[in-house]
């Protein structure tokens, strides 16, 4: 067995292996200009490693090369296939029927505007006419600091009477905070898409199996899924994205005990509203 030499290599001719390449699903299949170009993509990166496996065994090179775009081809096309597929299930309406599954332990935003004469008295310009429920709505605001923006400094401002320079530096105080939190919530949720969808795709081929076929392999990788999406919704589950009571004690200067009442507080409101509706 011969194995062929950098010499040998050196003189075939890349230009010409690419143009014969590009030009093989249109001249073998009749395939259009976008094949060709994606094709040619996948087994550009290969040739030169396809090169230099080439050993002489008693058949030329170009039967070598002809058998390496063929299976090269073969795989393309797999790929393609099961890429159409999973665009096409990514958007049926059917995959994503109850996607949004509930995570345990996730508190409520104070509700809309119209709404919030339901929890506190308001006097005639729209600010809340006691202290305590003042600083109920701004100790719940802060909480969820890190879902806050520009567009809620003077809501705030305006129902507290606090200034939005202050509030805008403390949210900006408290991010921080949150950050592990959030990356960790972050990559949990992508995690629990995935596994969703990695269970849509296999219930999907289990359906359209044939009964002859074996299907023990497909239930068991549905089955192994499922007990990682239940994970991955606890895990989330126990990722929380709101600032501690220390932390908004400390930004606001309000004494932690303070802080802590005022949370219960309106947190029973929130309560009684979500069972009254």
């Amino acid at each position: 067995m011969q194995t062929a030499t950098k010499s040998t290599t050196e003189k075939i001719n890349i230009n010409d292996l690419s143009l014969e390449i590009y030009r093989y699903p249109k001249r073998k299949f009749g395939l259009n200009e976008d094949d060709c170009g994606d094709f040619f993509l996948h087994f550009y990166p290969k040739l030169k490693k396809a090169l230099n496996r080439f050993e002489y065994q008693g058949k030329p090179f170009q039967h070598y090369l002809n058998k390496s775009i063929y299976w090269e081809f073969y795989h393309y096309l797999r790929k393609k296939k099961k890429k159409n597929f999973l665009q096409v299930l990514a958007r049926s309406k059917d995959l994503w029927v109850n996607a949004e599954y509930p995570v345990p332990g996730y508190e409520k935003p104070i509700p809309a505007e119209n709404k919030l004469h339901r929890f506190f008295k308001l006097d005639a310009n729209g600010r809340i006419r006691s202290a305590a429920g003042k600083k109920q709505f701004l100790f719940h605001s802060l909480r969820h600091a890190w879902f806050l923006n520009e567009r809620h400094y003077p809501v705030i401002s305006a129902r507290t009477g606090m200034d939005t320079e202050w509030i805008a530096n403390a949210v900006t105080a408290l991010r921080p905070c949150l950050h592990n939190h959030a990356v960790r919530h972050n990559y949990l949720v992508e995690r629990k898409n995935r596994l969703f969808f990695k269970i849509r795709f296999w219930e999907h081929q289990l359906a359209c199996m044939t009964p002859n076929r074996d299907r023990q392999g497909i239930v068991e990788k549905i089955i192994a899924y499922r007990k990682s999406f239940t994970r991955t919704i606890r895990a989330l589950s126990r990722v929380k994205l709101t600032v501690s009571n220390r932390n908004i004690a400390q930004v606001t200067g309000y004494p932690k005990g303070t802080v802590a009442s005022s949370l219960v507080s309106i947190n029973k409101k929130l309560n009684q509203f979500t069972k009254n509706r």
